[in-house]
């Protein structure tokens, strides 16, 4: 992989050097140098090593908001019901090819059990709760703390009644 980058780099190279005049100046090789500086893994997805899930950051919000471009003008309620189907679809959509390929172990090769880590298995789960619990003392026989008295701070509690709103309003609120 690194001898493709490396000559597509230096096609590029003996392109710049042939394709322009000595007397223009030379935007376009700028922003090359810069990039060529930065480590690859800082900014291309294929050099990322599986960090980024395919998905780099502005893709992500772009392809939410591309599902949810059918809701707009709705309801809270009615978006919801639509963001739940769309889910709904999309899981149903793969269940059944992941749980065969699951079941005849394909995707992995192995048993997917391997990968849990062993203090989550029932027998740790029943160890960790076999002693005998010790049953706490009256309060009567505790012995006094010596320290300060802690004394929660008055001015943090809630006050009484329904919160004062503090959303700002925009464009979005308009009704039409």
């Amino acid at each position: 992989m690194q001898l493709i980058k490396e000559a597509e780099i230096e096609a590029l190279r003996k392109k710049l050097r042939t394709g322009r005049q000595e007397s223009e100046p030379d935007s376009s090789i700028m922003p090359y140098t810069y990039l060529m500086k930065e480590d690859l893994d800082m900014w291309t997805q294929l050099h990322d090593g599986g960090y980024r899930y395919g998905a780099m950051t502005t893709n992500v919000s772009e392809c939410f908001n591309g599902v949810l471009k059918g809701a707009r003008g709705l309801s809270i309620a009615a978006m919801v019901e639509f963001t739940w189907s769309k889910l709904v679809t999309y899981f149903h959509d793969r269940h059944k090819e992941i749980t065969y390929d699951l079941s005849e172990g394909k995707l992995l090769g192995q048993d997917a059990t391997t990968y849990i880590d062993p203090c989550y298995s029932l027998e740790n789960a029943i160890r960790t709760y076999s002693h005998q619990f010790l049953v706490p003392k009256s309060e009567s026989l505790w012995r006094d703390v010596d320290g300060p008295k802690w004394v929660p701070d008055p001015a943090l509690l809630r006050g009484k009644g329904r919160p004062v709103k503090s959303r700002i309003r925009n464009e979005m609120d308009g009704v039409w």
